[in-house]
């Protein structure tokens, strides 16, 4: 597998579901960008870091995640030649939501602990679970279930995945920090800021359709090996 191919398969994916993921994007997180940037601008302060940070994280793995399970299930969809309407995929993105909030509590409860005794552990632990929401809209598992797939399926590929997601996750940090720059020198509005927080939301969707697809190539084209103890321990 090629970064090359990987970044164009996923481009063209974007692109082609780029109204549906637009439209999926701006139904789950506009209400929350709306309520953020309220409170920031009337309530909390615009300089309340300790708020952003908080209700940022809380919204991702409460809310955020229903979109996440909605575009991942209009791409499985999509590679049998289906295709799913708003409604369809909102209502799978909803189907989704356990499956990917307790496989998340999982991941977090692990990563911190993995921080908290050494750096090194949490980041194979995060890195080699980057793939854990495609897994678990294909394969319809969650909790540690979920995770030890998860290392199965990565074995192999801990470097060529921390290389590509660092690029991609970077790549779409700076476009939306570069967008709310923007905004924020030009308008002085709050509401402008929602707008450009939004473009950032579906700007950062492609790091989903990204990891689909990386999931989907290892599925296909890679070496996965069978699910054994020794999975979990080498890089």
């Amino acid at each position: 597998m090629k970064f090359g191919a990987l970044l164009a398969r996923a481009w063209n994916l974007y692109r082609t579901h780029f109204v549906l993921i637009a439209m999926i994007t701006v139904i789950v997180w506009l209400p929350g960008d709306l309520l953020e940037g309220y409170l920031e601008k009337y309530v909390f302060g615009v300089d309340n870091f300790q708020f952003s940070f908080q209700f940022s994280n809380f919204y991702t793995c409460c809310i955020g995640i229903i979109a996440t399970g909605g575009i991942l299930a209009l791409l499985e969809h999509a590679a049998i030649g289906e295709k799913l309407t708003l409604a369809q995929a909102m209502i799978q993105g909803l189907e989704n939501w356990g499956r990917l909030w307790f496989a998340g509590l999982v991941l977090g409860v692990l990563s911190i602990a993995g921080l908290v005794l050494l750096i090194l552990p949490g980041m194979i632990l995060m890195v080699r679970c980057s793939l854990l929401s495609a897994l678990v809209v294909r394969n319809r598992v969650t909790g540690m279930k979920a995770v030890r797939l998860s290392f199965a399926y990565t074995k192999g590929y801990f470097w060529r995945l921390l290389w590509w997601f660092a690029v991609v996750i970077l790549a779409g940090i700076s476009f939306s920090m570069i967008i709310s720059f923007l905004s924020n020198l030009a308008f002085n509005w709050w509401i402008i800021n929602v707008a450009t927080t939004v473009l950032g939301d579906m700007a950062l969707a492609f790091w989903t359709v990204f990891m689909w697809v990386v999931y989907d190539e290892i599925l296909t084209h890679g070496d996965a090996e069978e699910l054994t103890p020794k999975s979990w321990l080498p890089i």
